[in-house]
């Protein structure tokens, strides 16, 4: 055909599309030949000019990479978006600031130190934070997992004897305390370092192997967690968490165990606190459209409850706890001991990891459901550079918290210029307003942080949708996680998860589906045979696909599904032929010349050209389709090839060739021939053997397997025209 052709048309009404196509069938070569452009690299070193220096332009767009809020501080529509980063702003601070004083007590320091986290390092975050939604400050995991690594640092010194040496100048808990903070802000400091070094390193690629089952389940085991660390508040109760695996079971065995003695007060301010907030959240919920901005439902909840607190005196009447004393002023800056470093390393590296996996999994989460993306490596270098700061200002580890990122969400927050709005609230009550917050109950924190985590927890119908789409790798994936992070730990829970799902990669990809494709008459469409009714085996031809890539885990699984399903086996056929040559040798020279030569080569060749020796049919007892001539291995779901995937294409050619069965492989991608020249795979094999589609194999295979027949015929029959005229001639004489 001199040309390609190409006509598409519509049916009357338009309700079917007609395609209609003419081009030739191309082998890759030929494809190749005739499409692919000859890419010419020319390079005059003599012309060329080398200029070392950074332009304007470079400087700029890293200072925009570096500081994102050059970016959308300047498009900021005040109009659009004021009123909704003011009032998030808001009520986030006022969460933020008894948040950060439990989550303080969590890492076993004075109330004061979250507030300070909840401001230096959030600022940092402002500057240069790619989220838009992403509450920094204290987190409960993060504040427990910091205490215990500090825990462990100074679990051998002697407090007591240190206060002696001092001759009671300072007592034993203001050295313990003193050393706490010192021993935490290294920790902080030595964290931040590590993240800042990860982001440098572009090691935000990490999260590509963060699948949704793994964040979505990640993020509920933690929020089950924060959940967990709430029940005290509200039911009024002492528990002490104790750290390692199953430690949130000793937790609701020691509520459970500890139910005789909750606090009337703190359970009935609970679930009035509870009732307002849930009733509030469902009415904006039904009526959201005609809310022009969110209710600020929480900000109402904790002016209440510190208005009834402080003039009905539920502390002094009903021992109802309290935050208490909330002192003013601002820490000068220090630099942490660096001494500690060499101790709390694999502690920071941990902790780095997982408020890293922490922070991207709830901006990632947040940023999908806002329509924006965050740049994981400046996420990672943002998170440092945060902790960096906050570690000379007397901070422990920052962390965002799942509570404060979604009501920064749900309350209408559109920038970073909420969190903003957070910190001059924050810095308003280091400086003025600490003492108003002393009467606010914490049970009706641990409330507000209840309520925010239900948008965590449901999450938990992602199960029921892996179950009725039967993605069952996904449902176990999610499970496992999920299962991981709440009853062994945050830590070890998440790479249990990745290992897990590394692990389903491995088995998915070792033992992958496969089929036997089959042709629809009249279209160029090849589907599972099994599947579409009216899809067909073609006559002398097997199409075989395995769907996955084709690798060392998987090589062997190849070759066995290869034989299980063309139900053909070279291997065995070789060694039955082999078997049958070594018999033959021992037959007399007498014997095979005696034989009716003419009448066994037209057999055996008749035979042979239809692909399949006729012993090797008998020993495998016949093919079902006819004899075949063909193997054509459907290499679409091949996204690369490695070096025994190479020797097992090569292998599998060769055994099949030694029958008479020629393979032939189809949908070829570009990587996967690359591969195959650069492991020379095309100096024995030529490449006219691969197609860039299975109906061009299909109809240039069938062509040449039509012209192998008459060449072979053609020769049988010159060959029976000589032996006639030779016996003619034999006679005459």
């Amino acid at each position: 055909m001199a040309g390609n052709e190409a006509r598409s048309e519509l049916t009357d009404g338009n309700t079917e599309s007609l395609l209609m196509i003419q081009r030739t069938a191309f082998t890759v070569q030929s494809f190749e030949e005739q499409y692919r452009s000859n890419y010419v690299h020319s390079t005059n070193y003599e012309k060329q000019k080398v200029r070392i220096g950074i332009s304007k332009l470079s400087l700029v767009n890293f200072m925009y990479q570096l500081l994102p809020i050059l970016k959308w501080l300047p498009a900021y529509k005040l109009r659009d978006y004021a009123a909704g980063d003011l009032m998030a702003g808001l009520t986030v601070g006022i969460v933020c600031v008894p948040q950060g004083m439990a989550f303080s007590l969590n890492a076993n320091l004075a109330p004061v130190y979250g507030l300070y986290v909840s401001l230096f390092p959030v600022l940092v975050y402002i500057l240069m934070g790619t989220s838009h939604h992403l509450s920094m400050g204290t987190f409960a995991v993060i504040s427990i997992m910091a205490a215990n690594a500090v825990e462990k640092l100074l679990a051998d010194v002697d407090f007591l004897a240190l206060s002696m040496d001092t001759g009671g100048a300072s007592s034993a808990d203001e050295l313990q305390q003193i050393e706490w903070l010192k021993a935490h802000t290294a920790l902080c400091l030595l964290v931040g370092i590590m993240q800042v070094i990860m982001g440098i390193l572009r090691l935000g690629f990490v999260t590509k192997y963060l699948s949704t089952p793994i964040l979505r389940g990640f993020t509920t085991g933690a929020a089950c967690h924060v959940l967990t660390s709430q029940f005290k508040y509200m039911f009024g109760l002492e528990i002490t968490a104790s750290p390692g695996p199953l430690s949130i079971a000793y937790v609701y065995m020691d509520i459970l165990s500890s139910l005789h003695k909750s606090n009337l007060a703190a359970i009935t301010v609970s679930i009035v606190s509870l009732i307002a907030l849930v009733t509030a959240k469902e009415i904006m919920q039904i009526y959201k459209k005609k809310f022009k901005m969110p209710m600020p439902i929480e900000l109402i909840v904790v002016t209440g409850s510190i208005v009834g607190s402080h003039f009905l005196k539920w502390n002094e009447k009903y021992r109802l706890d309290i935050l208490g004393n909330v002192p003013t002023g601002i820490p000068g800056p220090s630099l942490p001991p660096i001494k500690y470093f060499s101790r709390l390393i694999a502690d920071a590296f941990v902790i780095a990891i997982v408020a890293f996996v922490l922070n991207i999994s709830q901006a990632i989460i947040v940023a999908s459901k806002n329509n924006y993306r965050v740049d994981s490596n400046q996420e990672f270098i943002a998170y440092g550079c945060g902790n960096v700061v906050g570690s000379f200002f007397s901070c422990f580890t920052a962390c965002a918290a799942l509570a404060r990122t979604l009501i920064l969400d749900n309350t209408g927050a559109k920038t970073q210029l909420a969190s903003f709005i957070q910190c001059l609230f924050v810095l308003v009550v280091l400086l003025a307003l600490g003492p108003l917050f002393e009467p606010l109950p914490k049970c009706v924190l641990a409330c507000i942080i209840t309520v925010a985590l239900a948008g965590m927890f449901r999450q938990f119908a992602d199960l029921k949708v892996h179950w009725k789409t039967r993605n069952w790798w996904d449902l176990i994936t999610w499970l496992v996680t999920w299962s991981s992070v709440t009853f062994i730990g945050v830590d070890i829970g998440l790479l249990v998860g990745v290992a897990f799902a590394f692990l389903l990669v491995v088995i998915r990809t070792q033992r992958p589906k496969c089929v036997m494709l089959g042709h629809i008459k009249n279209t160029e469409i090849y589907k599972e045979i099994s599947t579409y009714d009216q899809c067909e085996p073609l006559s002398g031809f097997k199409i075989f696909q395995m769907r996955a890539s084709l690798y060392f885990a998987n090589a062997d699984y190849f070759k066995d599904k290869l034989v299980e399903m063309t139900t053909i086996n070279p291997y065995d056929i070789s060694e039955k032929q082999n078997k049958q040559d070594d018999r033959n040798t021992n037959v007399s020279v007498t014997k095979r010349k005696s034989k009716n030569v003419i009448s066994e080569n037209i057999g055996v060749n008749e035979s042979r050209c239809k692909g399949i020796d006729p012993e090797a049919v008998d020993l495998e007892g016949g093919t079902q389709e006819g004899p075949i001539h063909t193997l054509v291995i459907d290499c679409g779901f091949f996204s690369f090839l490695d070096s025994v995937g190479v020797t097992t294409l090569d292998d599998v050619i060769n055994r099949y060739s030694a029958i008479n069965v020629t393979v032939v492989l189809a949908n070829c991608k570009e990587t996967v021939l690359n591969t195959l020249e650069s492991q020379t795979f095309f100096e024995e094999h030529s490449k006219d053997r691969c197609f860039p589609s299975l109906h061009d194999a299909i109809i240039i295979r069938q062509k040449q397997h039509e012209k192998d027949i008459l060449d072979k015929y053609s020769n049988i029959f010159e060959s029976e025209v000589q032996a006639e005229e030779a016996c003619i001639e034999a006679t005459a004489n």
